[in-house]
């Protein structure tokens, strides 16, 4: 009876099929490897090279270090901004002065005053905080400077992007850019910084074998 369970199960084993390799997809110095369900994003743009975990499959989008999903229906970013790029160089506070740069983008790229929404981000990380843009009303300008095969009708609104602000160094400031909460959240939760000289290299060759030549 011992010896048919074992055989069994032996068997059970060598039938199962095998988990699918990771696939990998390179862009410039960034790299993505799906594997299991998971899109793992890697940077390897020195000195601070950034890397995260995201649920189901995702692409690079037109913008650098960003990605969306094929449906276009989800977008994330991760940047960091030079305290030197920001707004009042004499300030102190990076991430007020982040806001304000975020803030006078938007609104003259939408050609509208910014309403917005700022709370705590605790989730990335201490003094992090969200900001939610109110949705923009889609004009005959907006409409004829916007690209793509679906541009919106003149009259609907459109949902910005939110933002998460936080602090990174003295001199540096990172944001967040995403359609959707749960997103910024599950960067948040599987963020990581490495200063190695190859950056993500070694890492990527340890966790998923084969995935790099």
């Amino acid at each position: 009876m011992l010896l048919a369970l074992l055989t069994g199960a032996c068997a059970t084993t060598a039938s199962r099929p095998a988990a699918p390799p990771a696939k990998t997809t390179t862009r410039d110095a960034e790299v993505l490897v799906l594997s299991n369900g998971r899109t793992h994003f890697f940077e390897n743009r020195r000195p601070h090279c950034l890397a995260y975990v995201l649920d189901g499959e995702w692409e690079f989008a037109v913008q650098s270090a960003a990605l969306r999903t094929a449906d276009r229906s989800r977008f994330v970013g991760v940047v960091l901004l030079d305290a030197a790029a920001l707004p009042d160089p004499g300030g102190g506070d990076l991430v007020a002065r982040a806001i304000t740069h975020l803030i006078v983008d938007t609104e003259k790229e939408w050609g509208s005053s910014a309403r917005v929404k700022v709370e705590s981000f605790a989730a990335l990380k201490p003094g992090a905080v969200l900001l939610e843009f109110d949705e923009v009303t889609i004009t005959r300008e907006l409409a004829g400077r916007m690209t793509g095969p679906n541009p919106p009708a003149v009259g609907s609104t459109l949902r910005l992007p939110l933002r998460v602000v936080a602090p990174f160094d003295a001199s540096l400031v990172m944001v967040v850019t995403a359609l959707d909460a749960s997103d910024a959240r599950a960067i948040a939760g599987t963020l990581e910084v490495t200063e190695a000289p190859q950056c993500w290299r070694r890492t990527i060759q340890e966790r998923f074998p084969g995935a790099l030549p």
